[in-house]
């Protein structure tokens, strides 16, 4: 039997972290995030950051769902 090969999305995401800690990464995001828009203009929160990608608006609440439906998850 084969060895089953590993999702390309996970090992990407994954390879992001480097030798960091992911627990401690997650601690940081949200100062990360809070640092990295503090001074964001309503027109930065609408900017798209290439052709069909999301502008950051559409990020935040992204990540906001994730957070929600993870720590729903974790508490099960």
């Amino acid at each position: 039997m084969e060895a089953e090969q590993p999702n390309p999305y996970v090992v990407r995401i994954l390879g992001l972290l480097g030798d960091q800690d992911p627990i401690l990464v997650l601690e940081a995001t949200p100062g990360r995030l809070e640092a990295l828009t503090h001074t964001f203009t309503d027109g930065d929160w609408r900017r798209s950051y290439g052709p069909g990608k999301w502008d950051a608006r559409h990020i935040v609440a992204h990540l906001a769902d994730v957070e929600l439906g993870t720590g729903f998850r974790l508490r099960q």
